[in-house]
């Protein structure tokens, strides 16, 4: 499997530096929205950063991750404006590359409010938490199914959506600590969940558990707090700028402490009841259209700079 997936990134670096440069030449502005902007693009370009995987190689440092970073970092220095979903994101990555920040711009994401308004919750009498994520070690599922461990519950259980196709043995390292633990029967591995039905998993969900480690954004909280979801993160700066006062959080790598947070969640009151209203206020200033509008200002001032420049 690492051999073609190192055939299919010199594929596609190939395209990105080669083939990519000549196509843009019929185009006023080129928008690469993975990480990778060709270095020998002479054009106006912008580059979305989308995750830090590339950047910080503490869970990931194979030759392919490595060859990206380098990749990466040649781009930048071409690129007009490199787009963030999120100030914590764009920090984390100026440690590790320096990047001048007069070229870094902050458009978070968005969220389709009408998608959850009309969604009702997944038909099941099992109180669950929900946590959305690939089976991959920097998204530190490990430390929730720890978590479930703790819980005093029993019936309570760890619903994980997402697929295993990037690191097949650390999903295996993952069922197998589940029965190691003794929770392999409250620990549900759904693998890739249509997204149109994600709505109701959230809905129906004790709340959301997000434990990364490192995250450029973190989506799931946003549609948490769409769908009226308590959510339970980590306490990392990017969590904190979406979520804010919506979420509660707990150290990363403590599962105790978020077995705790999960048992408080779980008991409800006002504190949740506030938090979860605050997550919906918050989740109206996500909008879709602040996107689009934050991303076209950012167009128009490269054009008009290189056209100044002309």
């Amino acid at each position: 499997q690492g051999g073609w997936r190192l055939r299919r990134m010199a594929r596609r670096l190939g395209y990105e530096q080669t083939r990519l440069p000549r196509l843009a030449r019929d185009f006023d502005l080129l928008v690469c929205i993975a990480d990778m902007f060709p270095g020998l693009h002479r054009g106006v370009g912008v580059v979305f950063v989308n995750t830090l995987r590339i950047y910080d190689l503490r869970y990931y440092g194979d030759l392919r991750l490595r060859t990206l970073d380098v990749m990466a970092r040649i781009g930048f220095r071409r690129a007009d404006r490199i787009l963030f979903p999120t100030a914590a994101a764009v920090d984390e990555v100026v440690k590790r590359t320096a990047l001048p920040r007069h070229r870094l711009r902050v458009v978070p994401y968005g969220v389709s409010l009408d998608s959850f308004s009309g969604a009702r919750p997944l038909e099941t009498d099992t109180r669950y938490l929900l946590l959305p994520a690939a089976l991959e070690r920097h998204k530190n599922i490990e430390t929730a199914i720890r978590a479930i461990a703790a819980t005093r519950d029993s019936k309570l259980q760890l619903w994980i959506v997402g697929g295993d196709s990037t690191d097949p043995e650390h999903a295996r390292e993952l069922v197998r600590l589940a029965h190691r633990i003794g929770v392999a029967d409250r620990v549900r591995f759904l693998g890739g969940v249509p997204h149109a039905e994600m709505a109701s998993y959230f809905k129906g969900a004790l709340a959301l558990v997000f434990p990364s480690f490192i995250e450029t954004f973190g989506f799931p909280l946003l549609e948490a707090m769409a769908a009226g979801t308590p959510i339970v993160a980590s306490d990392i700066p990017v969590f904190r700028e979406v979520a804010g006062e919506a979420a509660v959080y707990f150290p990363a790598s403590d599962p105790e402490a978020l077995a705790r947070e999960v048992e408080r969640v779980a008991q409800g009151g006002a504190d949740v009841s506030a938090r979860v209203e605050h997550g919906r206020e918050r989740a109206q200033v996500f909008s879709w259209r602040r996107s689009v509008d934050e991303l076209c200002l950012c167009f128009a001032d490269v054009l008009g700079a290189r056209g100044d420049e002309g």
